[in-house]
């Protein structure tokens, strides 16, 4: 556990004082721009695939030597394995885990993101090489830019800005890098539960430049629905599964309207649709002429702050009675519904007062002009982790739109990329050293 916060009227330096420093910073990431650019390219290249042993060069390798370079001491991390036939080879899913000490006890950061991507898919589908960055009219293409490497760079960047500018830092600096996000998440539960955690977080997800305070929660589901095969010509005589599961789905993904019909929480009504559903797999049937006798359905159903998984297996338990109850076949022939050992992730939401968002909103303004309104995260993250506690703060943040996430040809804008280092800087700069703007509450 780092130092608890203290925004001291006495020691902290001038609330205006970020505006000149922030200046600084800027000179600095502009000078580095190649670097910082170069120094992706050299991540993208690397391996650490989400679903696959490492093959070559691990990702880790690089942050690690690069926050030695900043003198931060680091350390390896090593979660356990959820089971000695899983399929991720945990060996190679370490976290790099870099401290900087602070000079005169002021608020600890944890800034954390991942460097595991996503599997390639088919390759024949990638305009440019995923495996290395392509620059084409000011973005830059391939796997990772966006999730989450490319947030991984300006992270590390934004420290290097305030190192090189020569200003201190009151308070310390926890950098995390993980080895497994994607799939299961383990590398931050692993940390947290290590007590690797801070007075306020910065996870490095792709958010357009906005602070998103709070993440989905979401389950899988897999329903097995029974039929009653016969030949395809006397189909009538059957009963077809896979009819029988358009039923169920129907109603599944109808929980969406009803659920943002009921309830919304205020950081999601920037989007159309809060509560999520997504069908995500569809098995049955043998072939053309026998009438399916089974069908085996599986999604993710989504759930925001305020609501729990518990809620959510209620809503689809209800939605499943409501069709089974409906059908003379399927009362008789009820499906089962299972659910996932480990797609299973509870919603979280930041503490939303205090100095945090006052840092948030200053350095936004200072650098985009403007302060985007704080909105919930549209997908699983690990600032859940950090979040467990009553009163934790923190955010999501980074450059990027979640929607190039796991997407082919995958792409960031570069000067969004350099925006958010600045951002960020001045961002580390105000929380460690308690520089808030005069005009906020303390």
């Amino acid at each position: 556990m780092m130092s608890h916060c203290n925004f001291s009227e006495n020691t902290a330096p001038a609330p205006d004082a970020g505006t000149e420093i922030g200046l600084s910073f800027d000179a600095c990431i502009e000078n580095n721009r190649d670097e910082l650019l170069a120094f992706l390219h050299e991540l993208v290249a690397c391996e650490l695939p989400s679903s696959d042993p490492v093959d070559g060069k691990n990702a880790q390798d690089l942050i690690r030597a690069f926050l030695e370079q900043l003198g931060f001491a680091t350390a390896l991390e090593f979660p356990e394995a959820p089971d000695a036939d899983d399929a991720l080879n945990y060996a190679s899913r370490w976290s790099v885990v870099g401290l900087r000490k602070g000079c005169a006890g002021g608020p600890s950061l944890a800034l954390n993101s991942h460097a595991d991507v996503v599997g390639l898919g088919d390759e024949e589908k990638w305009t440019y090489p995923p495996r290395s960055c392509t620059a084409v009219d000011g973005r830059l293409y391939g796997r990772g830019v966006v999730d989450a490497r490319g947030c991984l760079a300006t992270y590390l960047f934004a420290l290097k800005a305030i190192i090189d500018s020569g200003a201190s830092l009151a308070g310390d600096v926890l950098f995390q890098s993980v080895g497994d996000e994607e799939i299961l998440g383990r590398g931050t539960e692993d940390l947290v539960r290590k007590g690797y955690t801070a007075d306020a977080v910065l996870v490095g997800e792709p958010t357009n430049l906005t602070f998103c305070p709070s993440t989905r929660g979401a389950a899988q589901f897999f329903l097995d629905v029974e039929g009653l095969a016969t030949h395809s010509g006397v189909a009538y005589e059957g009963q077809n599964a896979i009819l029988k599961a358009i039923l169920y789905i129907e109603a599944i993904q109808n929980l969406q309207n009803e659920l943002d019909a009921q309830y919304v929480h205020e950081l999601w009504k920037a989007y159309p649709v809060a509560h999520t559903v997504n069908i995500a797999l569809i098995e049955g049937g043998e072939s053309a002429s026998r009438v399916p006798s089974s069908c085996t359905v599986s999604g993710l159903v989504g759930c925001i702050a305020g609501e729990s998984l518990a809620d959510v297996r209620r809503w689809v338990g209800d939605a499943v009675r409501r069709v089974t109850e409906s059908d003379p076949w399927l009362r008789a022939h009820p499906p089962t519904l299972r659910w996932a050992d480990t797609m299973q992730f509870e919603p979280s939401v930041s503490a939303l007062d205090g100095p945090f968002f006052d840092v948030a909103r200053a350095c936004s303004e200072e650098v985009l002009g403007h302060y985007p309104a704080p909105r919930a995260f549209t997908a699983v993250s690990d600032l859940r982790y950090f979040l467990q506690t009553e009163g934790a703060v923190g955010a999501n943040f980074g450059p990027g739109d979640i929607k190039q996430a796991h997407a082919y040809d995958e792409s960031a804008d570069v000067e969004e990329m350099i925006t958010a280092a600045k951002l960020l800087a001045r961002f580390i700069w105000r929380w460690s050293n308690g520089v808030i703007p005069s005009h906020a509450s303390r």
